[in-house]
């Protein structure tokens, strides 16, 4: 036994937990060479966290690791990384075909936009016109007759520039209130309450990324995700309001909608694996 487990050991699984966040059993695990219940890119991963926050050499326990898994998956493993797994599409023809189609519905909607925008100008310029000239036509209501018993009294009375103007100004707004509302901007972040391991794979590709956080992180809302945590001390923010799923760990976010999924959606999701 090295210097490293025995120095883990004294600290007590309990307690390294409560420091890293690792869950427990998975320290357990380390510490007793028990890998059974987990998967070789978790095992190694947590291993670098131990050895990085305890400055400790934990080779001998990593080496035990990677032969109890080669035993059953032979070299699959020896080609992941520990924070970044990358599985690659042998057929980049089909990669090819998809940037043009995407290409096309890019262009196909710039010019869907620009001439909605361009439409919706025309419109509002015409009613600000319509408008102004009513105003003016006011204005050049500028005499009042006033009778009275013994007299006939012409007035020059000047309608009350002031209130003109109030009520131009509030027309205009009107007409622009009209216009298409804003868009809702599409976001997707993660805000863990405390230090968590996050895996995350992209579902078109199946790339696969892990890592720890401990402060906020952002992934792209154009894409359709799979993503598991570590611990379920952590909440979303989704397209700016934030929102807590409680005590789920899966998740899948898919046409910009996030929702908790079982371990078998994950399952179907991901190819049959479980990570």
């Amino acid at each position: 036994m090295n210097s490293g487990i025995d120095k883990l050991k004294e600290i007590g699984a309990q307690k390294i937990h409560e420091q890293t966040h690792v869950p427990k059993g998975h320290i357990q695990a380390i510490l007793h060479n028990s890998f059974e219940d987990l998967n070789k890119v978790q095992i190694i991963g947590f291993i670098s966290i131990l050895e990085r926050e305890y400055k400790v050499d934990l080779s001998d326990i990593r080496d035990s690791a990677n032969n109890y898994f080669d035993q059953f998956s032979g070299s699959d493993n020896d080609n992941k990384e520990i924070f970044i797994a990358v599985r690659e599409k042998k057929n980049s023809n089909n990669t090819i075909i998809y940037i043009i189609i995407f290409l096309v519905l890019a262009i196909a909607l710039y010019f869907s936009l620009k001439d909605s925008s361009v439409e919706n100008e025309n419109v509002d310029n015409a009613l600000i016109e319509d408008i102004k000239e009513k105003v003016v036509q006011e204005e050049n209501i500028t005499k009042k007759i006033i009778k009275t018993d013994d007299l006939n009294v012409t007035k020059n009375i000047d309608e009350p520039k002031e209130e003109k103007k109030v009520a131009e100004a509030k027309e205009i707004q009107q007409v622009k209130e009209k216009k298409e509302p804003k868009k809702i901007v599409k976001s997707l972040k993660i805000l863990p309450k405390s230090k968590v391991w996050v895996g995350y794979i992209e579902i078109d590709n199946n790339k696969h990324h892990q890592l720890v956080v401990k402060n906020s992180l952002e992934l792209n809302s154009t894409k359709d995700w799979l993503i598991l945590f570590g611990h379920n001390q952590i909440e979303f923010e989704i397209d700016g309001k934030k929102k807590d799923f409680g005590d789920k760990i899966r998740f899948s976010y898919i046409d910009a909608e996030l929702k908790p999924i079982s371990l078998k959606e994950f399952k179907k999701l991901n190819k049959g694996s479980k990570w």
